[in-house]
C-alpha cells in the first residue's frame, strides 16, 4: 500500500468516510504518480498506448511488430525511437467493458509483438490482414485474421502447398460453402466467386489474397452454421444468449491441415432432429418461393363448406403449397369448397394457432397469403438461426416455454410429457429469452413487489385508496433507494398463487401460479409483467417432483394444506428454456407457426445482411442474478435485515430478506414515496435519523402511507414494517380493480 493509500486508509478508519475534496485530491495525485512512473519507464520498454511511432509512415494500429522501420501497413513498430514519442503522448485509458454480461477481470492490455515476416508472401499476408480492406470486393475480418496469422509470423496456411495438392482442397471448401443456402445462410458471405477466381494464383500478391479469403471463409462459415450468424454478443432487452465458445482460428488451422476441408466444415452443421426438420421445411418453402409465387387470396365474403368461387381455386393452390391438401382429381371442380378443402383448411388453422372452424376468415386469409413461399422461408430461416443460439445440450428432461406459442412443455426424451397454456409478458413488459436451471419450488410464496410495479401501479393506488394495502394483505418491509419495499403475504389474494418455480437468472423472471384463471382461455395471453403464469401449477409441480430424486413429491400435499411458505429443493436441477420461435415442430414433426408477437423476428430480419464479427472466445460472466430487492441496497447495506412473515423459509426460497428501517422500537419511520428531489434528499436523510412523527411524514399529500412506530396499531394510512396488514377486505376482483401480477 502506497503512502497516499495509507493516508486514505487512516482517514477512513478515523472518520468513517473520506470527504469529497480529499477523495478527489488523492485520486488526482495517484493518477499523477502513475503517469510519472510510466514516463520513467526504462529505455526500450514498450508502452501500451495506441499512439504512432517515430517513423512518419506508421499509423496507430493495435498490432506491434519488431520491424526496425515503419511500413506502409498500419502496424506500430517497437523501435527504441518510439519511446521518445510515446512518453510524450497523454496516457490513453482503456475503456470500461460494456454493459452486462461483463467479461471476467483481465490484466491491463499490453501490445502483442508478432515476429517479422520472413518473405514476400508473408509480408503480403500481413499487409492484407492488418489493413482489413476488402479483398477483390469481398469484406474480410481484419482483426480476426491478425489473430490467426500474427502468431505464425504471417506464414501461409494454405498456399504453401503445391498447386496440384491445393486445387482439390479448395474445391472441397467451395462445395461446402456453396451449400450454405441450405442452412439458411448466404453463400456470398463466404467469398466463393473470389476464391474460385484466384485458384491457380501465381504471384505472391494473388496467393496472399487467396490465403486470406480461404481462411476468412472457413472461419465464418463454421461459426455461423454452428452458433449463428447473428448471435447476440451481449445482454439485450430481448434476453441473454451465452457467447460462442468456438475459436475460429483453430477452425482455420484444422481445416488447412485436413485433406478434405469441406468434410471437416460439414461437421459444424447441426444434426439435431429439430434443426433437420426446420431445414427440410425451409427447402420446401424456398423451392416454392423460387418461382413467381402464388397469387394472394382476394378479399371478399367468408369461404366455407359449400362455397363456389374463383377464390376457392386460389385457396386450393395455397393449401397444396403448404402440404395440407393433396392435388385434386381432374374431375373435381377446382372452384368448389368441398370436404377435402375443409379438412385441409382445419389442419392449416390448427398448425397456425388459429380458430379451427374450417372457414376462411380475415385472420385465416392473412395467414394463408403469407403461408407459402418467401415469407414462410424467411420465418424458417430465422428459426434455424435462433436454434443455433440454444444450448447444444438442452437436457434430457427440461421445461420449454415458447413465448409466441404461449405454452409450456415439460419435455422428456424429446417428447412433451406435460403441456399447458401460459401467460407471458405484455408487449410493454416483454418476457426475455434465456436458459437457466430450476432449483426449487416454493409453495405458498410471499410476493415482493418489484420496484417498477410498486412505483407505477401500487403507489398510485395507495394514494387514492389508503386502505389498499390492508385489503390486499400487503405490508411495507423497509426502504429502498427511492420507494418503500412492499410485500404481499401468502394467501388467496397473492398473485403468485400456491406455487412459485425458482430458476435464478439475471431478469428476476420465474414461473408461478395465479388465482386468476380466466386469462388462460384467451387466445392472446400477453398480460403479465414479464414473469410466466402457468395454468396448472399444482400439476406442473407434481410432474416435476414425481421424477425428482429429492423426495419432494411427498411434501407437496402437506405444503398445500396451509398457506405457510414451504420451499422444496429439487434433488437435481431442471433446465428451463424460455425461447422465442414463431415456427417450431410439434411432437408429430409438423411445423407449427405463430405470430411475431414482440416483433423480434422483424428486428432480426432487418439485420439479415450484416452477420456478426468474430473474435477468439473470451470468458464472460452471465448477468448477475437479479431479485425483487434491486433497489433495496440502501437498507440492506446498513445490515437492517428482518425475517419475512413466513420465517426463514421464505428467505431460503429465493425471497430476499426484508429490511427494516433505522428507527428503534417505539419510534416512527419515514417511508418516502417517489424519488426524493435534490432539495429534499438531505431533509429525508435527517428525518430518518430523528424519528419523525407520522403526521410530519405524511406531509401535504393525503393518503400517502408512512410507517407507524414498530408494534403500534396501524391507522388507515400507516404502514408498519414487519407487520402484515391482514384484513377482511374484498378480493381484488370484488372492487372492480385489475389485480396485480408479476
Amino acid at each position: 500500500m502506497g503512502s497516499l493509500s495509507r493516508i486514505a486508509h487512516r482517514v477512513r478508519r478515523s472518520a468513517g468516510i473520506i470527504p469529497a475534496t480529499l477523495s478527489l485530491a488523492i485520486l488526482l495525485a495517484e493518477r499523477s504518480a502513475a503517469r510519472a512512473q510510466a514516463t520513467a519507464s526504462p529505455a526500450g520498454a514498450t508502452i501500451a498506448a495506441p499512439v504512432a511511432t517515430a517513423a512518419p509512415a506508421a499509423t496507430a494500429a493495435p498490432v506491434t511488430t519488431a520491424a526496425p522501420a515503419a511500413t506502409a501497413a498500419p502496424v506500430t513498430t517497437a523501435t527504441p525511437t518510439s519511446r521518445a514519442t510515446t512518453t510524450a503522448a497523454p496516457v490513453t485509458r482503456t475503456p470500461a467493458p460494456s454493459a452486462t454480461p461483463t467479461p471476467l477481470p483481465t490484466p491491463t492490455p499490453t501490445p502483442i509483438v508478432y515476429p517479422e515476416p520472413r518473405g514476400a508472401l508473408d509480408s503480403a499476408i500481413r499487409d492484407l490482414a492488418t489493413q482489413g480492406a476488402p479483398v477483390d470486393g469481398a469484406a474480410i475480418d481484419g482483426p480476426l485474421l491478425v489473430d490467426l496469422y500474427g502468431p505464425r509470423a504471417w506464414a501461409p496456411l494454405w498456399t504453401a502447398a503445391k498447386d496440384k495438392d491445393l486445387r482439390p482442397r479448395i474445391a472441397s471448401v467451395l462445395e461446402q460453402i456453396r451449400r450454405a443456402g441450405e442452412e439458411g445462410l448466404d453463400p456470398a458471405w463466404y467469398h466463393p466467386k473470389q476464391i474460385e477466381h484466384l485458384v491457380g494464383a501465381s504471384t505472391d500478391a494473388q496467393k496472399a489474397q487467396l490465403e486470406i479469403l480461404l481462411s476468412d471463409a472457413v472461419m465464418h462459415y463454421a461459426a455461423h452454421v454452428r452458433d449463428g450468424a447473428f448471435r447476440p454478443d451481449k445482454r439485450t432487452g430481448d434476453g441473454w444468449v451465452p457467447p460462442s465458445d468456438l475459436d475460429p482460428t483453430q477452425v482455420a488451422e484444422e481445416a488447412a491441415r485436413s485433406a478434405d476441408p469441406g468434410s471437416y466444415l460439414a461437421t459444424f452443421v447441426p444434426t439435431d432432429p429439430i434443426y433437420v426438420r426446420f431445414r427440410d421445411e425451409f427447402a420446401r418453402h424456398r423451392e416454392a418461393s423460387s418461382g413467381k409465387g402464388l397469387p394472394p387470396i382476394a378479399d371478399g365474403p367468408k369461404l366455407a363448406l359449400g362455397s363456389k368461387s374463383p377464390r376457392v381455386k386460389t385457396l386450393r393452390a395455397h393449401l397444396e403449397a403448404t402440404g395440407d391438401l393433396r392435388p385434386a382429381d381432374p374431375a373435381t371442380d377446382p372452384e368448389a369448397f368441398d370436404e377435402d378443402v375443409k379438412a385441409a383448411l382445419e389442419a392449416f388453422q390448427k398448425r397456425h394457432g388459429l380458430a379451427v372452424d374450417g372457414v376462411v376468415t380475415t385472420k385465416t386469409r392473412a395467414a394463408l397469403n403469407g403461408g407459402a413461399g418467401q415469407g414462410r422461408a424467411r420465418q424458417l430461416q430465422i428459426a434455424m438461426e435462433k436454434f443455433r443460439w440454444l444450448p447444444r445440450d438442452m437436457g434430457e428432461r427440461h421445461v420449454f416455454i415458447n413465448i409466441p406459442e404461449q405454452r409450456l412443455h415439460l419435455r422428456d426424451g424429446g417428447r412433451s410429457e406435460l403441456e399447458m397454456n401460459v401467460v407471458v409478458g405484455k408487449p410493454t413488459w416483454q418476457t426475455p429469452e434465456f436458459s437457466a436451471e430450476m432449483s426449487e419450488i416454493v409453495f405458498n410464496p410471499p410476493w415482493n413487489v418489484p420496484p417498477k410495479i410498486a412505483r407505477e401501479e401500487v403507489l398510485p393506488r395507495i394514494k387514492s385508496d389508503p386502505s389498499y394495502l390492508k385489503r390486499h394483505d400487503m405490508r411495507v418491509r423497509g426502504r429502498g433507494r427511492t420507494i418503500p419495499l412492499i410485500q404481499q403475504a401468502p394467501g388467496p389474494r397473492n398473485p403468485l398463487g400456491r406455487a412459485k418455480f425458482n430458476f435464478p437468472n439475471g431478469f428476476d423472471v420465474y414461473l408461478h401460479d395465479t388465482p386468476s384463471k380466466g386469462a388462460f382461455r384467451a387466445a392472446d395471453r400477453r398480460l403479465s409483467h414479464g414473469c410466466v403464469r402457468v395454468a396448472d401449477a399444482k400439476g406442473l409441480a407434481a410432474a416435476i417432483l414425481a421424477k425428482d430424486s429429492g423426495g419432494g413429491a411427498s411434501r407437496q400435499k402437506a405444503a398445500l394444506s396451509t398457506f405457510q411458505t414451504r420451499p422444496v429443493a429439487l434433488g437435481e436441477k431442471l433446465p428451463v428454456h424460455i425461447v422465442y420461435f414463431t415456427a417450431w415442430p410439434n411432437d408429430e414433426g409438423e411445423i407449427v407457426y405463430r405470430g411475431d408477437v414482440y416483433r423480434r423476428d422483424a428486428k432480426l430480419d432487418a439485420r439479415w445482411g450484416k452477420p456478426r464479427a468474430l473474435r477468439k472466445p473470451i470468458p464472460v460472466a452471465p448477468p448477475p442474478v437479479k431479485t425483487d430487492d434491486d433497489e433495496a441496497d440502501d437498507a440492506a447495506s446498513a445490515g437492517q435485515q428482518a425475517k419475512s412473515p413466513s420465517g426463514p423459509a421464505a428467505a431460503s426460497a429465493g425471497q430476499p430478506k426484508a429490511s427494516q428501517g433505522t428507527a428503534a422500537a417505539g419510534a416512527a419511520q419515514t417511508v418516502t414515496i417517489g424519488a426524493p428531489t435534490a432539495a429534499s434528499a438531505g431533509a429525508t436523510a435527517q428525518a430518518s435519523r430523528q424519528a419523525p412523527t407520522a403526521a410530519s411524514a405524511i406531509g401535504a399529500s393525503p393518503g400517502v402511507p408512512t410507517a407507524s412506530p414498530v408494534g403500534a396499531r396501524p391507522s388507515a394510512v400507516a404502514i408498519v414494517p414487519g407487520s402484515p396488514a391482514r384484513g377482511a377486505g374484498p378480493a381484488p376482483g370484488d372492487s372492480g380493480e385489475e389485480p396485480l401480477s408479476p
